[in-house]
């Protein structure tokens, strides 16, 4: 069957053509610069700050995100192209100074709280374990490499009478 010009062109240009009804999008060269899932700043920054503190998969779960993506983003690299985005890398470092004011604002009212009579009512294992707690939210929360010029938290014990140390009355 053949078909003259006419009709070539006037079932090429019909709106029942299901080339006409396609969406032409253009092709972007060099990287989407929030990532291939085009999500904007404020989600992959959300995500990373979050990646800090949650698991990959808990983090993927939530966002939306593959796990791969997220270790990306907890780096600042949404394009897994080994180049920083430094936008997303200056937002995640904002968010987790508020994070870790926040923190310290909170150890600090805690150590506030822990006066030398609580303290001397505290054993040695107690003792410990508050200065344990206070040095992980230092950790936790500082950033790496430089935690130890930041933040110095001491906390004296009271010292421990040994028991030649008194005296005995015999009755």
């Amino acid at each position: 069957m053949l078909i003259e010009l006419e009709q070539i062109e006037q079932r090429v240009n019909s709106p029942d053509n299901i080339l006409n009804r396609l969406e032409v999008r253009p092709v972007v060269r060099g990287g989407n610069p929030y990532g291939r899932h085009g999500r904007g700043i404020e989600i992959q920054t959300h995500a990373a700050v979050l990646a800090q503190f949650k698991t990959s998969a808990a983090v993927a779960r939530e966002t939306g995100y593959s796990e791969r993506e997220v270790k990306y983003l907890k780096i600042a690299e949404p394009n897994q192209n080994g180049k920083v985005n430094q936008e997303l890398a200056n937002r995640i470092d904002e968010k987790m100074d508020e994070v870790r004011d926040k923190a310290l604002e909170r150890t600090m009212e805690a150590l506030g709280l822990l006066d030398e009579e609580k303290m001397g009512k505290c054993n040695a294992k107690d003792l410990s374990s508050v200065a344990a707690n206070m040095s992980k939210v230092a950790a936790n929360t500082g950033r790496q490499g430089n935690i130890g010029a930041q933040l110095n938290v001491v906390v004296y014990a009271p010292r421990q009478k040994e028991l030649k140390e008194f005296d005995f009355v015999d009755v």
